[in-house]
């Protein structure tokens, strides 16, 4: 199971979400990943498909500053797009993120808040955030 609280900037504020290998709650299909609503887990799209989350963080996306929620798992899919490891929420729609074979790295450095584990990965500060530049 992994948690992080997200407010996605659409207006509901911050919400709880939750991932793992779970695929339904009650009669709502998540797909290993659910936003509680203040009632009930609701889907983020389409959902992660292919494996479990094991990790989930907020960065704020460079240069924009948006914050996004990241995913981190054994996962291969998010949302119906190849994802391999690694995806990012913004909010409306998943993305892949980088290669996936940066999970490890990644998920290390997502927790110790240091920006110099890997060259491939690196930081800006952006307020009281984090910011993730990551190879394209």
């Amino acid at each position: 199971f992994a948690l992080e609280v997200f407010d996605d900037g659409l207006g509901g504020g911050p919400r709880l979400y939750a991932g793992g290998f779970f695929g339904s709650s009650g009669p709502n299909s998540v797909n290993r990943i659910a936003r509680w609503n203040g009632a009930s887990w609701e889907p983020l799209g389409h959902g992660l498909t292919g494996g479990a989350v094991h990790d989930l963080t907020v960065f704020a996306d460079v240069p924009n500053g948006r914050k996004s929620l990241f995913a981190g798992g054994s996962f291969l899919t998010a949302g119906g797009v190849s994802a391999p490891r690694v995806a990012r929420w913004n909010g409306v729609e998943w993305s892949a993120v980088g290669g996936g074979s940066t999970i490890t790295l990644l998920l290390q450095w997502c927790r110790s808040k240091e920006s110099a584990m890997a060259p491939s990965v690196g930081s800006t500060p952006v307020g009281n955030s984090r910011s993730l530049v990551l190879p394209r």
